[in-house]
Order: structure tokens, then C-alpha cells, then sequence
């Protein structure tokens, strides 16, 4: 029965009285034989008669509405066609749910503490939107669940103190260029954001210069960079993609977990924790440390091409630990930084400093780190060089010396040893062309050739240990002088007794090999 029902009065069989009662359709009804019209109640209603009195009480059942009875949607599908005669209603009922049917509503809305906005999905339904700038209420708590936001400014915007808390769930933001909270005198809890993702131009998410606090947990929030997310209470990011400017002015941060797309900037006396927290500003700084308050850093990655990574002026402490610099590594000199004790990327620090330990750290008197992190050595305490006695320094080629013997010295490396002989000495029984500065025992008849292109003052020892015939034979164009005798182009020198021995260095300038030593009898031809 609708409250639009009407009751007809006149005199009927049984005197002056109801004749009829009609309803919003089915026309009229009237009394039975005992002059009754039986009132009963349908599905969310009861009705409840006085005997002996005129009075029937239409009260609503208790599961008559199993979510709320404040639904906005089109005629005859909802009770209520604005969010806002929804929010009136409950709000004169002490508050209540408002649950609002999939559409697009075009509301500037004023809210009352204790109103929730639900949007129940099903798999398929288009999406529940809500354009407008929306006034909260300055005490108490609000909700919003499960809806697109936009606004060409603002979500909520209010100049006037407030300290309601503002609750929003698995909603969507798609702002032109504002805030979700635009509430620069708001104090109290504040703020909370979870589950939440953006469509949004130039978004900066929060102005606040009171102290209200702002929590947001998985959200991606905040777009591009003429809205700064403006802080001065205490800002917890969990799971968060922040990608707006950001100045957090007081309070206590904590960062776990969140990616920032742009500069944080750190003001007042901000204090507190990032963890795991990963900067990627482009060509702006990282971490601006303007704070009086310490800040600890610590598992975070930093990628920028800025110059330094970290700038600011503030006397806070910035501690900082396992962070990995992806371009840049620079950290201000006007920052204050604490000792830490660990540090991942390359860096000269003093050899007496046990407080500073790293995987990459350097003996600042024996090596340079430069702006990209990579590493020259430096200072007297590393050799960078090799002097000989002529020929001035010399610099290694691709972290390599290399150390050749001379005229009459050979050298040799074995493991982590190096040998330097004047030459070395091999049993010979076959006839072969010998090495530069190579010495020789016979053990056989044999012939050794010199080698065919000596170097100037080349040493070649012969030592015969038996009585067989040793035939030293020169390369094309070679001469061989010992004494006065000299031997043909291309000619030799032979012993045949045991004990014999010569030892011949090369001139270039005349081919030929000289005696510089000899024992025995030794026939030129």
C-alpha cells in the first residue's frame, strides 16, 4: 500500500464510514460483509491494527532492506534519483549507506558525517561515475567505495577547518588538474587511500597545510607535474606509485614500498623512514633534503641523470644504506650525511676510516671515483707506472705490462713468478735453427743454425759435452769472426772435441756474429 493510497468517506449500509479504499492501482476496494477492508502488509512492510482504536501502524520489516534504503538509481529502479536526496535522507536518520546503481552523476556533493557511498559490481556492469567537487563534513568520517571521481579541480575541496576522517576504497581518479583532497586546513587522521588507480591529467593528490595525516596502501595516485602532493602531517605509503611532485613539510614519514615518479622533496621537520622506496624523477633530483629532522634510506633505488642525485640544505641527518644508484651517485656536499655500514657502489674514502665498509670501497690515496662510479688510481701509494733506464714511463695496455728480455737476458712467468735469466741453457741432440739468446750443450752430432734475424748484441752460447762434430751454421748473408779468422757468407764454424765451447753476439751493421768467448779449436768455412 503507497502512502498515495486513498481513503473514501461517506455513508455506506452501516451509517457514515469508509465506503472504499484505493491503492495506486487495482482500483477500489471495498469492505467485506462485516464491513472490514483487510490492510495486510507485502514484502517491506508490516502493518499493525490497535483493536478498539482507529489506528493501523505500517512499520518496514527488519529484512526489508537487506543493504540500505538509500539506493539511487532511475525511477522505479531506486527510491532516490540524486546522491545528494540519498545523503539528506540517511543523514536524517543519523547516517546510513547510500548504495548508487551504475550511471554517470553529475553532482556537486555536500556530505554529513557517518554517509558511506557504496557501488556494488556485478561482472559486465558499465561503471558508477561521479563528476563534481564535493564538500566534506569538518568532523566525523566518511567512505566512498568502489567509484570514478572526477573533477575538472578537485574531488573535495573546503577552506574550512576540519578534521574529518576520509576514508576512499578501490575507486578511480580521473582529475584535470587538481586534488583528490584540496583541504589546506585539515588536521586530524585525515586521509586514507587504498586500493585505488588513476586516469588523471595533472593530479597532485593532496594540499594540506594543517596536519592531517595520509595514508595510502596499493594505489597508484598522482599525474603529471604542475600539482605538488603538499604533506605537514604525518604520510604513510605502502604499495604506492606516487608520480606527482611531492613536498612533505612535518610529521613522521613512512615509506614501504613505493615508487616515486618525480622529485620528494623533505621540509620542516620532516623525520622518519624510507624502505625500500625507488626514485625515478627523470633529469630532476631524486631526494631533496631540506628537513631539520633525520631521514633514513635504506634497500632503494635511485635513477636519475641529475647532478647530484640528492640535493638539499637542511641540517637533518640523511642515513643512508643499500642504496644502488643507477645513473648519477652524486650526494650533495651540503647534505649531512651519517656513517653507514654498508654501501653498494664504488667510492675513495679514507684507508683509516673502519666505519665506512662496502663492497666497492677505495683507498682514497691510491684511487680516484669520478661521477659515474668508475674508478683511476691515484696518488704514491699504487705504482701506475714502470721506468726504466731509458725510454721514460711507461703506462700498462689493457691492465698489462710487458717485460721482454734484452740482448742476452730472457724471461719467464710461472703462476704468480717472474724469471729473469741471461740465458737459458738446453741439452741439444738434433740439428735444429736455436732462439734468441739461447745456450746450448751438445750431445750429439748435430748442426744449429742461428736464427736469421737477430737483434743488435743477441747472445748465442755453444758448449760441446762429448767429442761428436758441432756445426754452427749462419743464415743467408751472416759472417762468423772469431779473432781474425771470419768465416763465407752464409758460412759455419765446426769443432769436433769435447769441451769446446764459443759464446757469439750479433753486430747488425755487418751481419756478423763475434766471438765474445772461446775454448778449443774451431774451423771456419
Amino acid at each position: 500500500m503507497s502512502q498515495a493510497g486513498i481513503a473514501a468517506g461517506g455513508t455506506g449500509p452501516s451509517g457514515q464510514g469508509i465506503l472504499t479504499l484505493t491503492g495506486n492501482t487495482g482500483g477500489a476496494v471495498g469492505p467485506d460483509g462485516s464491513n472490514n477492508v483487510n490492510f495486510p502488509g507485502a514484502t517491506l512492510y508490516t502493518v499493525t491494527g490497535s483493536p478498539g482504536t482507529n489506528t493501523l501502524t505500517i512499520n518496514p520489516r527488519v529484512n526489508a532492506y537487506p543493504i540500505t534504503p538509500y539506493v539511487v538509481g532511475p525511477i522505479g529502479a531506486a527510491g532516490y534519483q540524486t546522491i545528494q536526496s540519498a545523503i539528506n535522507a540517511a543523514n536524517l536518520a543519523g547516517g546510513g549507506m547510500v548504495y548508487i546503481q551504475p550511471g554517470t552523476y553529475t553532482e556537486n556533493l555536500t556530505f554529513f558525517d557517518k554517509i558511506q557511498l557504496v557501488v556494488v559490481e556485478y561482472i559486465n556492469d558499465p561503471q558508477t561515475t561521479i563528476i563534481g567537487i564535493h564538500t566534506p563534513p569538518t568532523t566525523g568520517a566518511i567512505a566512498l567505495r568502489g567509484l570514478v571521481l572526477q573533477s575538472a579541480t578537485d574531488i573535495f575541496n573546503s577552506n574550512a577547518v576540519g578534521s574529518s576522517a576520509i576514508s576512499i576504497l578501490e575507486c578511480t581518479f580521473n582529475i584535470t588538474s587538481g586534488y583528490i583532497f584540496n583541504l589546506p586546513n585539515w588536521s586530524g587522521n585525515g586521509f586514507n587511500i587504498n586500493d585505488c588507480g588513476e586516469l588523471s591529467t595533472n593530479n597532485g593528490v593532496l594540499n594540506n597545510s594543517g596536519t592531517a595525516g595520509f595514508f595510502s596502501n596499493n594505489c597508484q595516485i598522482g599525474a603529471g607535474s604542475t600539482k605538488t602532493f603538499t604533506a605537514n602531517g604525518s604520510v604513510r605509503l605502502d604499495l604506492t606509485f606516487l608520480n606527482c611532485p611531492a613536498n612533505i613539510s612535518g610529521g613522521n614519514l613512512f615509506i614501504n614500498f613505493a615508487l616515486f615518479g618525480q622529485t620528494l622533496t623533505l621540509s620542516g621537520n620532516t623525520f622518519g623512514n624510507i624502505f625500500l622506496g625507488d626514485f625515478f624523477p627523470g633529469s630532476g633530483p631524486a631526494l631533496v633534503m631540506n628537513t631539520s629532522g633525520a631521514i633514513n634510506l635504506f634497500e632503494t633505488t635511485i635513477n636519475t641523470s641529475n647532478n647530484p642525485a640528492i640535493s638539499g640544505t637542511g641540517i637533518g641527518i640523511l642515513t643512508y644504506e643499500d642504496v644502488i644508484f643507477l645513473q648519477n651517485s652524486i650526494i650533495a656536499g651540503t647534505v649531512i650525511t651519517a656513517t653507514t655500514s654498508w654501501q653498494p657502489y664504488s667510492r675513495a674514502i679514507a684507508a683509516t676510516d673502519g666505519t665506512k665498509v662496502g663492497t666497492c670501497a677505495f683507498n682514497s690515496a691510491q684511487f680516484t671515483v669520478d661521477t659515474n662510479g668508475f674508478v683511476s688510481t691515484s696518488g704514491s701509494g699504487l705504482g701506475q707506472t714502470i721506468t726504466g733506464d731509458s725510454g721514460g714511463a711507461l703506462s700498462p695496455v689493457a691492465g698489462n705490462w710487458n717485460i721482454l728480455g734484452g740482448p742476452g737476458v730472457t724471461t719467464s712467468g710461472s703462476g704468480n713468478t717472474l724469471t729473469i735469466n741471461s740465458v737459458v741453457f738446453t741439452d741439444r741432440g738434433a740439428s735444429t735453427t736455436v732462439t734468441r739468446d739461447a745456450g746450448s750443450f751438445i750431445t750429439a752430432a748435430i748442426t744449429l743454425t742461428l736464427p736469421a734475424a737477430p737483434l743488435q748484441g743477441q747472445e748465442e752460447i755453444f758448449v760441446c759435452t762429448n767429442a761428436s762434430t758441432l756445426v754452427i751454421k749462419t743464415s743467408p748473408l751472416q759472417l762468423i769472426r772469431i779473432g781474425t779468422i771470419i768465416s763465407s757468407v752464409g758460412g759455419t764454424a765446426t769443432s769436433t772435441s769435447i769441451g769446446d765451447s764459443v759464446t757469439l753476439r750479433f753486430r747488425i751493421v755487418d751481419k756478423t756474429w763475434y766471438a765474445v768467448g772461446v775454448i778449443g779449436i774451431w774451423t771456419m768455412a
